[in-house]
């Protein structure tokens, strides 16, 4: 049987990330917020610079094997 779980309730145990304590190797990461605080463009530019392995701001970004970006 399926069911449902709060996202507060999960375990997370992450031991390697892409971007250090922001987004996981193995993982999913949501990004979202009010309209008009530019959720869609932090989004873009993170799945670029993770795609690419360009720098971002002041942390590394290693070059991410897949990144997949939805969008609604």
């Amino acid at each position: 049987m399926n069911s449902f779980k709060c996202a507060s309730d999960l375990e997370v145990n992450h031991e390697e990330w892409l971007i250090e304590d922001t987004i996981p190797r193995d993982g999913i990461t949501v990004i979202c917020g009010k309209d008009g605080f530019n959720n869609s463009l932090v989004a873009t530019e993170l799945a670029l610079r993770l795609a690419y392995g360009t720098h971002l701001r002041d942390r590394d970004t290693p070059s991410a094997e897949q990144v997949l970006y939805v969008t609604v």
